[in-house]
């Protein structure tokens, strides 16, 4: 009996998340004001410790943003922070401090690792940047390539920029991802 509630529960939850687009979320950069942090400590091991970290400052409109898009998409940020102290409670921890609403929480190693959790339904949110302990980051060209070769929707978030830039864009897919009939 036991294993048949389970299965019924595993159900519910299956629904649930099918019921919905899922968007990926980056944070660093993204939600996270975390290259200010990066460039203070010059991209050295300090700038990842969780007390740096906690302190990073939220892009001003984020939280807001999500809250709103978390009525058609289903929120689960994924973030590369491999080389952070104690990544996932730490992220947890910010994103809780600074009221951000979601369903997940995924850490991975690499940006190359976020592939394994997307496919072609999905929607990733990236600044596709790296080196952010430099005054201006280059483009991870690499990585969107990446995506554009396996079929991997994305939305580019423009660095040091607002939830706004990407908004309307965001809230054209979920209806135009729901209109299919999905």
């Amino acid at each position: 009996r036991r294993q048949w509630c389970d299965l019924m529960a595993i159900s519910a939850i299956d629904r649930y998340r099918r019921s919905k687009r899922h968007l990926f979320v980056d944070i660093d950069n993204v939600v996270s004001l975390s290259a200010v942090r990066v460039r203070r400590w010059q991209g050295k091991k300090k700038a990842y410790t969780a007390n740096e970290v906690m302190q990073d400052q939220p892009v001003p409109d984020a939280a807001e943003a999500l809250r709103e898009l978390r009525s058609v998409f289903f929120i689960r940020f994924l973030t590369a922070r491999g080389q952070y102290e104690d990544p996932f409670t730490v992220t947890e921890r910010w994103l809780g401090k600074h009221g951000f609403e979601y369903d997940e929480l995924i850490v991975v190693r690499g940006a190359e690792d976020k592939v394994a959790h997307m496919s072609s339904e999905s929607l990733l949110i990236d600044d596709f940047t790296l080196g952010h302990e430099q005054e201006v980051p280059r483009d991870n060209a690499k990585f969107k390539d990446s995506l554009t070769k396996a079929g991997l929707p994305f939305v580019v978030f423009p660095f040091g920029g607002r939830w706004a830039d990407v908004l309307p864009r965001l809230k054209q897919e979920a209806k135009n991802w729901s209109s299919q009939g999905r």
